[in-house]
């Protein structure tokens, strides 16, 4: 049975976004599809970006933002159960930031997601409008998880 290398998570994470930035260059300059930019294969993390890109999106007033954090725990049941407690960590460090914020539609929000290409992760969507304080609060709160919190990584 042949063996493949598997990169570390945070390696795989970095190449997703890499390959998302190259996903996202190659279609707005080109008709090219980004297949051939690899040799006529789709790289496995040209596939987890462009699944990042095919997510739902209701409108451009919403944000969206990811936390993938390292989990300690084997099973999926058990990770899932670590990152709901983290949730609760992560939203009482910032309650020290919002328990006096006038949120101009929707508040900051966490909920933890699994699915197949990720795993276990975090995931959170505020509708935030043309009120552009609200997305600058949420991009300084993520910087302060990651701060605060090491080994998450935020997009």
């Amino acid at each position: 049975m042949k063996q493949t290398y598997q990169p570390p998570l945070l390696l795989q994470i970095y190449y997703t976004f890499f390959d998302l930035y190259s996903y996202i260059f190659h279609h707005y300059t080109s008709n090219t599809p980004l297949s051939t930019h690899f040799g006529g294969q789709k790289h496995c993390c040209t596939r987890m970006a462009t699944s990042l890109l095919d997510q739902n999106v209701d409108d451009e007033e919403t944000i969206r933002y990811w936390i993938f954090p390292q989990l300690k725990a084997a099973s999926e049941e058990e990770q899932e159960t670590e990152a709901e407690e983290l949730v609760a960590r992560l939203l009482a460090h910032l309650s020290q930031y919002t328990h006096q914020y006038l949120w101009n539609n929707q508040p900051f929000m966490l909920r933890v997601q699994r699915n197949i290409t990720f795993g276990v992760h975090l995931m959170g969507s505020t509708r935030v409008g043309d009120y552009l304080e609200d997305e600058w609060f949420i991009v300084y709160m993520l910087m302060s998880l990651t701060r605060h919190f090491p080994g998450l990584v935020c997009r």
